[in-house]
């Protein structure tokens, strides 16, 4: 420990009698003592903190490189049928981030501002921008 050796904890020990003399070196070597407990006991906790840690990043590793579930064949094939439909039960966002739903049947759109659109001349055409 700390590569001291027999001869120089007896020099240490003659030392510390010398400086600190016979009455005090009892009370001395209590106080030592409680000290190095207090840091055995504080880097204990620290290790088991650091191993547990340690062992919570292995397990959400191996969380992370575990493989996604693969979708079922029918849940493939049900997607892959949707997204080949353009199935109108979904919806989908808009370029400005507000949920909209996919173009219905003709006539089940709003009715339009100033009538019908069959009662318009040019039916067939798109409707013009309304005046601000």
């Amino acid at each position: 420990m700390f590569g001291i050796g027999l001869p120089e904890l007896l020099v240490i020990m003659a030392v510390a009698l010398i400086v600190v003399g016979p009455e005090k070196l009892p009370e001395l070597a209590k106080s030592l003592a409680r000290g190095v407990l207090e840091l055995k006991k504080v880097a204990t906790e620290l290790k088991n903190n650091v191993e547990q840690e340690m062992g919570d990043r292995e397990e959400w590793r191996r969380e992370l490189d575990a493989p996604l579930p693969r979708l079922t064949e029918e849940e493939q094939r049900r997607a892959e049928s949707a997204y080949a439909e353009g199935d109108p039960g979904e919806t989908r966002e808009s370029d400005e981030g507000e949920a909209v739903a996919p173009p219905g049947p003709e006539g089940s759109g709003p009715p339009e501002a100033g009538g019908a659109a069959e009662e318009r001349e040019g039916a067939g055409e798109p409707p013009r921008p309304l005046a601000p």
